[in-house]
């Protein structure tokens, strides 16, 4: 039997470098007779790379490279927080695939794939700088706008409904995959007492979209 006991210090050297220092105590045996000390030392520069990746790891969703659902609900409760107590807006737009399934029945999995990142990269395009993007989940993404209001939330909607219908992959070299999405977004100045009403209310929107398909349906939260 083994046992690990870690214990990770961070300093200076004389020359001002930052070190990492992790010394390990490994126990072998029931009764941990047998012992052994292992230190190893790693430079403040990839101790700091290595952290860096792992957080970026933590909100990156591997197969958009957009930002992940867990990141999106933080983001989404900071900016909902900052627009309590004043007259900024806030808006959430939920996109989905249409037909997406069939795109997997079709082409494979691996096409279904292709079909998420063409989309993501049609997102990244469409999107105002400063709005935050990222995969919502399956076949859904969600954009945070701030300072916006309806039109200007409606019109982020269609130029992402018209950038995404312009993707054509083809199928066999020969049938292209007309790929559609169905954007729900809830457009919010104050009136939701928390994060999950506009979250709901903007999932509401998108199912109300997704009955007319290739559509795009806003409300404005009671």
């Amino acid at each position: 039997m083994e046992k690990r006991y870690y214990l990770s210090l961070a300093g200076a050297a004389a020359n001002a470098a930052l070190l990492l220092v992790t010394v390990q105590l490994l126990q072998f045996g029931y009764w941990g007779i047998s012992a052994a000390v292992v230190i190893s030392i790693t430079s403040g520069a990839i101790w700091t790379a290595i952290s860096v990746r792992w957080y970026e790891q933590s909100i990156i969703d591997d197969g958009t490279g957009l930002y992940n659902r867990r990141y999106l609900f933080r983001k989404l409760e900071n900016e909902f927080r900052s627009t309590r107590g004043g007259n900024a807006s806030i808006a959430l737009a939920v996109i989905d695939i249409d037909d997406f399934r069939s795109f997997n029945t079709r082409a494979g999995h691996i096409g279904g794939d292709l079909i998420l990142k063409e989309v993501a990269e049609a997102l990244r395009k469409t999107v105002r700088k400063g709005d935050t993007i990222g995969r919502w989940g399956g076949e859904e993404f969600a954009i945070i706008l701030t300072d916006i209001d309806e039109n200007g939330a409606k019109d982020v909607g269609e130029r992402i409904r018209k950038s995404i219908q312009q993707i054509a992959l083809p199928l066999d070299n020969t049938t292209p995959l007309a790929i559609t999405v169905s954007v729900g977004i809830a457009v919010d100045y104050g009136r939701c007492t928390n994060m999950l009403e506009l979250v709901n209310q903007a999932d509401q929107a998108m199912y109300t979209a997704k009955q007319r398909k290739n559509y795009v349906f806003l409300t404005l939260t009671a």
